[in-house]
């Protein structure tokens, strides 16, 4: 996700990586321990993904969520959506 947004003007030091978080949770929750104060996000994951992230980030107290996904479908997805559905 880091390459697509360097390819759409995105600057690197406005992009946050999370390679400690082993689940979605765990990301939203490591986001809010490196900044506190923040309440808004701009989430960037897969579109099937999506929904929990925003979830994640809500029940964290977060009020301005937008996010955005990469226009593309891999056949892979279709694997995706059904744990996504259950998850």
């Amino acid at each position: 996700m880091a390459e697509y947004l360097l390819t759409h003007q995105v600057k690197a030091t406005d992009i946050v990586i999370d390679d400690q978080g082993n689940n979605t949770w765990l990301s939203a929750q490591n986001f809010k321990k490196s900044y506190p104060d923040s309440t808004s996000v701009v989430l960037v994951s897969q579109y099937f993904h999506i929904s929990r992230c925003k979830l994640s980030f809500r029940k964290l107290g977060f009020t301005r969520i937008s996010a955005v996904s990469p226009k593309y479908f891999e056949w892979r997805d279709f694997y995706a959506l059904f744990r996504e559905f259950f998850g």
